[in-house]
Formats: structure tokens, sequence, C-alpha cells
């Protein structure tokens, strides 16, 4: 994944190279830009965030895998995961069109988040078959593992070349934290109480499998096509992408400090992913008056 290059303050700088926009100092963005550049992140914290804390329960207790199974599911497409980011990288920094490298695949990630939504909370809960459901879900999480890489992957690369100002660019990427943060939040509080309800009797199959993925779909997708229509990338690119190398990809990891940091990262990602996996069990099962008056799962989809 590439990186912006910082204005030059003081020397002169060399020439952009063909085809790119030239560096400038100063703020480049209206506050408007700056605003739907920063709303586009509430698909990277809700999505996120929601998928943390209630997929696992969605397979367990609505469509009845057994925890082993659902488990294994997940990380199967967490494997893909590791694969697709810095496969998505390389193609996003080898991307060359008049709308720049990384809002086409913006676009078009935003107009799939909606089907793979579709298909990541299917209300399959009725199958018969537990080999169908598994498979199922195997491949559906995939898809969607991979709809959201075609996403994550060049919105991150463009928030550092949305301008090449530092000091906007600080203030841009502050912002959509912000946005992130605070759609995280609500997020899994309404899917949270979407889910009560259904489990409570309270909401039907069919609407609560609309509000997950139309509603949910389509408020991740309609920011992000604004950021793919409205946003600009301003650092300079090269006109022709230097030629793959695969040395180049993995020699980060023959530095210690690299690998440190890499370390550094996967512990609380990982305690974090079981923390949020299991609040949900816990306090259904163990923290008597939080569990609803009916059993989790007790109206299969």
């Amino acid at each position: 994944m590439s990186y912006a290059a910082s204005p030059a303050d003081s020397a002169p700088s060399a020439p952009a190279p063909p085809g790119s926009t030239p560096q400038t100092s100063g703020p480049q963005m209206s506050g408007a830009e700056r605003a739907v550049f920063a709303l586009g992140d509430v698909f990277g914290g809700g999505a996120a965030a929601t998928l943390a804390v209630l997929y696992l329960f969605y397979l367990t207790d609505i469509v009845g895998l057994p925890p082993g199974l659902a488990g294994t599911t997940v990380v199967v497409s967490k494997v893909w995961d590791a694969i697709n980011h810095p496969l998505m990288g390389i193609i996003t920094d080898r991307t060359r069109t008049r709308w720049g490298r990384r809002r086409p695949w913006i676009f078009a990630g935003a107009l799939l988040l909606p089907p793979a939504m579709a298909g990541l909370w299917a209300p399959i809960g009725d199958w018969d078959s537990q080999s169908a459901k598994v498979w199922f879900v195997i491949l559906a999480h995939l898809f969607w593992t991979t709809v959201a890489s075609i996403v994550a992957v060049p919105y991150g690369s463009l928030s550092t070349e949305i301008t090449t100002d530092p000091d906007e660019r600080s203030r841009v990427n502050v912002l959509r934290l912000g946005c992130a943060t605070f759609s995280a939040v609500g997020c899994t509080l309404v899917m949270n109480a979407l889910v009560n309800a259904f489990t409570e009797g309270h909401l039907s199959m069919t609407t609560l499998y609309l509000s997950l993925f139309l509603g949910f779909g389509t408020f991740f997708a309609v920011p992000l096509l604004f950021v793919a229509r409205f946003t600009h990338e301003r650092a300079p690119v090269a006109e022709h992408p230097d030629a793959f190398n695969l040395k180049v990809v993995i020699s980060p990891f023959r530095i210690a400090s690299f690998r440190r940091l890499t370390a550094m990262y996967l512990c609380p990602s990982i305690t974090i992913d079981i923390v949020t996996s299991v609040i949900l069990y816990y306090a259904l099962y163990a923290v008597p008056e939080f569990a609803p008056s009916s059993s989790p799962g007790s109206s299969p989809w």
C-alpha cells in the first residue's frame, strides 16, 4: 500500500510525475469535502463493531451452528482476510484511471455492500442440512470479507492522499476516526436492540433481515458512494506503476522493530476480538437479569 509524499516546505521540489496532481502547500479541501470523506468511515467503524459483537451469536443462536463450527467459519474468513488485504493493496496501487487509483474501487465496493450483507445475515436457520449451513456461511463470509477489503483498503490509502498538506490530513483523519467511533457505538446498540427484539418475539424474521441488510447496507454504502463521487486524490502518482516484486512485500518482516510492532498490534486485536465475541453470551447466560424472556434462538430463521 502506498503512502502520500509530504510537501516540501523549504527546498524546491522535483517536478511531479506525469499524470499526477502537483503538490501545493496549505489547505486544499473544502469543508464539505472533509465532511464527506470522514462520513465514509461509518462503514469501517459500524461494520467491524457489529460483526465483532453479534456475528458469532447470530451463527450459534439464530442460524443454529455448534460453537466449534461457527468459530471455524470465522477463522477461515480471517485467514482469507490476511491474504486479500495485501492483495487489494497491490491491485489498487497499480490501478490507473481518469478517476484515480482509489475511488473506482470504493465506488464498486459500495455497490457490493448490500448484497454482501444479504448473504452475511441470510435467514438460513431452518435449513435441515448442517453442512449446507456451514458452507453457505463460509462462502458468504468470504464474499463479505472480499467486498470489505475492496472498500477499506483504498479508503484507508485515500486518507493519506486526499491532501498533501500534513496539518489538513491530520484534521480530516481525526474527523474520520470520530465518525467511525460514533458509528461503531450506534450500530452496535441498534443491531443489538434488533436482535433482542427478534429473540423476544417482538420482531418478525422478515423485518429483522431487511433491517440488517437493507437498512445497514444502505447506511454503509451511501456515504462511500459520496466519497467516490465528491472527493479527490491529490498525492503525486507515477504514470506507470513499478513491477510487482514479492520481496518488497515481505521485506518489512526482516526488520525487528516491524515484527515487534506487528506483535503489539496483534495482541490487543486478538484480546478485543475475544472479549467482544463472548460479551453477549455472558450477558445472556451468566447475568440472568439481562436474559430475554424467551430463549435465544427459540424462533429459528
